[in-house]
């Protein structure tokens, strides 16, 4: 796979046959996590290339719900992606159908967050070959790992959100 590190390239133009190369890019695990009782939300992304190459990256956001955290989640993978030297393909796996299911269909119906769908056509458009693919969450296996180590990250981001809106008691 391609080695993880930043500096800027460019990528040469897709054909219809062109299919996920592991030389050529990485696996990233997406995720995201949101409360509908406080509308607090977090996202989180890990990029894994052939050798021990991993980065990672996670945040979170006020008023937001989980559909915006899991493509945030998507997106800032992919913007960070696109800025790396070396980065061709890239492989996302998701446990959200909404996000996996959404870009691979492009006749399904974006009515909610198109923001956040411009955003991620924009940036998956600057990969040779980008390709996602779904899985269960918390299912056992490396994906399934790799899966669960993004869920904690999001969870972890949007506790930080909910722990920066606990009003201090006065005493």
């Amino acid at each position: 796979m391609a080695r993880l590190s930043s500096s800027t390239h460019t990528t040469p133009l897709r054909t219809e046959t062109d299919t996920f190369d592991p030389s050529h890019g990485v696996i990233v695990f997406t995720d995201g996590s949101a409360s509908v009782k406080n509308r607090t939300g977090g996202w989180a992304w890990i990029a894994l290339d052939s050798g021990d190459g991993r980065i990672d990256e996670r945040g979170g956001e006020e008023d937001t719900t989980i559909g915006r955290m899991e493509l945030t989640a998507v997106v800032m993978a992919l913007e960070s992606l696109a800025e790396m030297e070396g980065v061709e393909d890239v492989l996302v796996v998701s446990d959200s159908a909404y996000v996996v299911d959404g870009f691979n269909d492009k006749t399904r119906a974006r009515n909610k967050n198109g923001d956040l769908w411009g955003y991620l056509e924009t940036a998956a458009a600057t990969f040779r070959v980008i390709e996602f693919e779904h899985i269960h969450g918390h299912q056992k296996g490396v994906e399934g790992y790799w899966n669960n180590c993004a869920d904690k990250a999001a969870v972890a981001a949007r506790k930080v959100i909910v722990d920066s809106q606990v009003q201090p008691k006065k005493g």
